[in-house]
């Protein structure tokens, strides 16, 4: 967006598998399950709304992140995996799991694994020297597989930044990094 820019994010790949299954039991209680501690990856299941389960795997890094528009085909053996760890840990009682849909997404993430909550100075966005130095874009990005679940916090931080406020947290390391001019 601003090719004259010295500022780097420094993008990763991060891509999962995903699943969402039917909920054999449409009654039970929505909630999420971690197994990351079990099978030593991420393996999670989250319940849903809408009576079905939500089941993401593994990381990967291999992949191309498809052009805008582009389905992003996922790995059959990442999938085979994922639907066999599934089946262990979401026993149908009638049989085998349902799998309404299933798919690939690429996360948003950089080479450091943290995320990125900045403000970026007018005069860090062109090699031209110019402005007065204020803020004049924010970066919220970059939180890889846990954008959900740390999204509300980030928003806080980047409202109260974009406010001009002293962040409740420090987030120092959180920024970017600037090319040398």
């Amino acid at each position: 967006m601003f090719p004259e820019s010295p500022v780097t994010l420094e993008p990763a790949i991060s891509a999962g598998e995903w699943f969402v299954f039917e909920n054999s039991q449409p009654d039970s209680e929505i909630a999420a399950t971690y197994f990351d501690d079990i099978v030593d990856h991420k393996l999670e299941f989250a319940g849903r709304n809408d009576h079905t389960i939500w089941a993401t795997g593994e990381k990967s890094t291999i992949g191309t992140v498809p052009d805008v528009g582009e389905v992003p085909h996922p790995d059959p053996a990442s999938l085979a995996k994922l639907k066999a760890y599934s089946d262990i840990f979401l026993k149908h009682p009638h049989g085998e799991l349902r799998a309404i849909t299933q798919g690939r997404s690429y996360r948003p993430e950089n080479q450091k694994q943290l995320p990125v909550i900045a403000a970026i100075p007018s005069s860090k966005l062109s090699r031209a020297r110019c402005c007065d130095g204020k803020p004049s874009v924010y970066i919220n990005s970059g939180h890889g597989s846990y954008g959900v679940t740390l999204g509300m916090g980030s928003g806080k931080i980047m409202s109260q930044m974009v406010l001009g406020e002293e962040p409740d947290v420090d987030v120092s390391k959180l920024g970017v990094s600037f090319d040398a001019l």
